[in-house]
C-alpha cells in the first residue's frame, strides 16, 4: 500500500506521529507539502514568515533525503492537489497532523471532502500540542475553561504519550511523482524585510532550543521577554523570543520533544506555563 504524509506546519521528522503511522502501515510513503495561495497572500501575506517557511522546507527535504526519501512539492489548494497526487501514486490514505485554528480546520475539511469523493482515507494525528487534546481540559461541570490557572492545573494532570523519535530510514520515492521544487521568495512575489533573521528549519531550531535548555532556561522566570517588546529591544532578548516562536509554532522541535529536558527549575516551570 501507498500512503501520503501531508506536511503543514509540522515541518520536522522528530516527534511526528502522522509520519510514524504512515511508515508503520504502508510499504510506500510519499511526503508532500502544498503551497496554498490562501496562506501565501491575502491577509496572511508575510515575506519574513514565508522565508522562514522556505528554509524549514529545505531542511525537511534534506532530512527526508538523508533517510532515503524526499519531499514532493505541489502548488495549489490541497483539496485539488492531494486527490490528484493520490491518483498519481496510487495512494489509498493520507496522514496529517491535526490543527486547531479555524483556517486549518476549514482547509482540512475541504480536503477531506475532496478525498472522500476520490475514495482516499484521511487520517488525523496528534503532534501539534503538548497535550494531544487540549480542548478536553474542562471544568468540573464539563464546560470549557475560561480562566488560565485552573486550565493550567488541569493541563498538568493530562496524560502524555511517549515522544516519537525520527525514523532511521524511509522507503525511496518511486519514479512517480514528479517532486517539484521549493520556490524562491522572489518568485512568490514577496521580500524579506528583516535584516538579520534567525534561520528556519528543524536542525537550526533544535540547536537553538538545546542551547536555551542548557543555560538560559534557568533564568527564564525573571528574564522572559515582555509582550511589549519593540523593534529596538536587545538582540539576545529578541533572539530568545524568536527561538521559542520558531521552535514551538512553525519550526520544528515540538514542546513535547523538549519538555523532558526542562523540568527542574523555576525557569522551566515558567516556560511550561
Amino acid at each position: 500500500m501507498t500512503a501520503i504524509v501531508w506536511f503543514r506546519r509540522d515541518l520536522r521528522v522528530h516527534e511526528h506521529p502522522a509520519l510514524r503511522a504512515a511508515l508503520d502501515r504502508c510499504e510506500h510513503v510519499v511526503p508532500v507539502f502544498c503551497f496554498d495561495d490562501r496562506l501565501l497572500h491575502g491577509r496572511h501575506e508575510s515575506g519574513p514568515r514565508t522565508q522562514f517557511l522556505l528554509e524549514c522546507l529545505h531542511d525537511l527535504g534534506s532530512s527526508l533525503r538523508d533517510r532515503g526519501s524526499g519531499l514532493v512539492i505541489r502548488h495549489g489548494p490541497p483539496e485539488r492537489e492531494l486527490p490528484a497526487l493520490a491518483e498519481e501514486v496510487g495512494a489509498t490514505e493520507i496522514h496529517f497532523t491535526a490543527d486547531v485554528t479555524p483556517f486549518a480546520r476549514n482547509r482540512g475539511e475541504r480536503a477531506g471532502r475532496a478525498l472522500t469523493e476520490a475514495g482516499v482515507a484521511l487520517h488525523a494525528h496528534p503532534g501539534l500540542t503538548v497535550v494531544d487534546a487540549p480542548g478536553e481540559v474542562r471544568t468540573q461541570k464539563g464546560k470549557p475553561q475560561t480562566v488560565f490557572t485552573p486550565y493550567y492545573k488541569g493541563w498538568l494532570g493530562e496524560p502524555r504519550r511517549e515522544v516519537a523519535g525520527a525514523p532511521r530510514t524511509m522507503p525511496a520515492l518511486r519514479a512517480k511523482p514528479g517532486k517539484g521544487r521549493i520556490p524562491s521568495l522572489e518568485s512568490l512575489g514577496l521580500t524579506q524585510e528583516v535584516e538579520d533573521p534567525l534561520p528556519g528549519g528543524e536542525a537550526a531550531g533544535r540547536k537553538r532550543m538545546n542551547a536555551f535548555l542548557r543555560g538560559a532556561v534557568a533564568d527564564y522566570a525573571t528574564t522572559m521577554p515582555s509582550p511589549r517588546i519593540g523593534p529596538r529591544a536587545s538582540r539576545p532578548t529578541c533572539a530568545s523570543a524568536a527561538c521559542r516562536l520558531a521552535s514551538w509554532r512553525i519550526a520544528c522541535p515540538t514542546a513535547r520533544d523538549r519538555r523532558p529536558f526542562a523540568a527542574s527549575s523555576p525557569g522551566a516551570t515558567s516556560i511550561s506555563r
